[in-house]
C-alpha cells in the first residue's frame, strides 16, 4: 500500500501536514553564494631608480596585506639588492631579496593596520625600465557591499553567461 504524502484527516491538519514536509525540504536545499573578492594591483613603471634608489612608493591607507610585489628589469641585473619597507607611526619593517635573473617575485605576506608607506628601492642605479607591481588585499569591511536575493544573483549570472556566449 502506498503511503499518502498529505496526512491528517482535516483541511487544516492537511496544511500543517504539507508545510511540515516543504519546511524539511527547503532545509535540505539551502543555496550558498560565495563572494570573491578581489585584489587590487597596485602598479608602477620608471625609467631609473631615484637619487636614493627608490623604484616604488605607495600608500597604503586601510587595513589589509600586501601579499606579493614583483619588479621586471629591461636591462637585467643579477647583483641588485632589493629592499622592501614598510612604514608606519608606529613601526618600520624592512624585507630584503636578491635579484637572480631580470625578474624578481617576492612573496611579502605583511598585514596593514594602519595607513602605511610601501617603498621599495635598490642598489642598482644603472637598471633601466623598471616595472613593479603589487598585490594589495583590502580587509572585506572597507569593501563596498551589495545585498542580493538569491533570485537576482541567478539572473545576473544568466545574463552573464549570455553576454559571454555572444562573444
Amino acid at each position: 500500500m502506498e503511503k499518502d504524502f498529505v496526512k491528517g484527516k482535516t483541511v487544516d491538519a492537511k496544511f500543517k501536514s504539507v508545510n511540515k514536509t516543504l519546511k524539511h525540504f527547503s532545509r535540505r536545499l539551502h543555496k550558498t553564494i560565495i563572494g570573491v573578492l578581489p585584489s587590487s594591483p597596485i602598479v608602477q613603471t620608471i625609467v631609473s631608480a631615484d637619487a636614493s634608489g627608490a623604484v616604488f612608493k605607495a600608500l597604503l591607507p586601510l587595513k589589509g596585506a600586501v601579499e606579493f610585489a614583483c619588479i621586471y628589469l629591461n636591462t637585467p641585473s643579477e647583483k641588485s639588492q632589493i629592499e622592501v619597507i614598510f612604514e608606519d607611526d608606529h613601526s618600520k619593517v624592512i624585507k630584503n631579496f636578491q635579484m637572480s635573473s631580470h625578474i624578481l617575485l617576492m612573496d611579502l605576506d605583511h598585514r596593514i593596520e594602519r595607513p602605511t608607506k610601501l617603498i621599495i628601492t635598490m642598489d642598482d642605479f644603472e637598471a633601466l625600465g623598471i616595472w613593479t607591481a603589487v598585490v594589495y588585499n583590502i580587509d572585506y569591511k572597507f569593501l563596498d557591499k551589495n545585498l542580493f536575493a538569491i533570485e537576482e544573483f541567478e539572473k545576473s549570472l544568466k545574463e552573464i553567461e549570455n553576454v559571454d556566449k555572444k562573444e
